[in-house]
């Protein structure tokens, strides 16, 4: 297979063995770059004719460089195949890794009993991971319930705190509402007396006015409500502690007293005859009954005790009049 053209004529050589007639995928001798070898099958062992030409760059383009050693062909190696084939349908065989020699080549290979013991460790890694998994879920479990405690005892705490401090807000601010109460109350205590005695001088001197009310009386008042440098006199005669000396005596002075006595109290407004009810602890219901009540008790104190049931049927009288059923 010479080559004719304008190159130098050489001839194609297998780039393994350095033999004509055959490629490099098709050289029947073993490989020298590391690839899988192979064994002809179809060609006999035939030794090189001639060494292989020299190459082209040694010659033309190194001619000072020392000239390499031409590579020799390995020895072929012996086989048992039949030399009667072509070169050309030399092929490199693939070998399968051995089997036993008691199992057909073509059969299931032979397994180990190992599916039974990785099935074991299988459930054993599960039944490890399980056991790992729960113990991570009751750790986690009583995490959640020691926080949910702690949470609830500081809420708890607070509360109590809340508690305690909205009392002791609650029990100051009743101290200091009793305080003012007490002061409230003395004061309007003091007020009232000094309206009361301004009150019953005003009564005493309408009342107590021959030329107004045909008679003189004055009311005698005890030590124990009024003071004795307070006690206005009527007359020269009246001398405290003792009943006043009237007017007019019996049963129609001491009526025209407390008819006198109504109709002055009667121009008093609610709040001063609550206050002088609560001076003499009489209840008070309405103007007219606690008129009516204080006018009995001035009577009383003016003309004595010798007439506490007539007045008394007095006051049931007027209770009827005004309650007829």
């Amino acid at each position: 297979m010479a080559d004719t053209g304008q190159y130098p004529g050489f001839e194609r050589v297998c780039y393994n063995c350095r033999q004509p007639d055959h490629f490099a995928r098709n050289c029947p001798y073993s490989r020298h770059d590391g690839l899988i070898s192979g064994v002809p099958i179809s060609r006999p062992t035939i030794p090189p004719s001639y060494p292989p030409p020299q190459t082209y760059t040694q010659t033309t383009y190194a001619p000072f460089a020392p000239l390499l050693p031409s590579p020799q062909a390995p020895p072929p190696q012996q086989t048992t195949s039949s030399p009667n084939f072509s070169n050309s349908n030399a092929i490199v065989s693939f070998r399968p890794p051995a089997v036993p020699s008691q199992a057909a080549p073509w059969g299931p290979r032979p397994r180990s009993n190992n599916a039974e013991v990785v099935s074991l460790l299988r459930e054993l890694v599960n039944e490890r991971r399980e056991e790992r998994d729960r113990r991570r879920e009751e750790e986690e479990r009583h995490r959640k319930e020691e926080q949910a405690r702690i949470m609830k005892e500081e809420k708890k705490k607070n509360l109590e705190e809340e508690e305690a401090q909205q009392a002791e807000k609650k029990a100051r601010m009743a101290r200091m509402i009793n305080a003012k109460m007490e002061e409230l109350e003395m004061q309007h205590q003091a007020r009232t007396e000094e309206e009361n005695k301004k009150m019953w001088k005003e009564i005493e001197r309408v009342v107590g006015d021959p030329m107004r009310a045909h008679h003189a009386r004055r009311r005698c008042v005890s030590p124990t409500r009024r003071g004795v440098e307070d006690e206005p006199l009527g007359f020269d005669r009246v001398i405290l502690g003792k009943k006043v000396v009237v007017a007019s005596a019996g049963k129609e002075g001491r009526a025209k007293y407390i008819e006198d006595f109504k109709k002055e109290l009667l121009t008093k407004s609610k709040y001063q005859l609550e206050s002088l009810c609560k001076a003499d602890q009489i209840k008070y219901f309405k103007k007219k009954q606690a008129s009516t009540d204080l006018a009995e008790i001035g009577a009383r104190d003016a003309y004595g005790d010798e007439s506490e049931e007539e007045g008394l049927d007095n006051i049931a009288a007027d209770a009827q009049e005004e309650n007829p059923s």
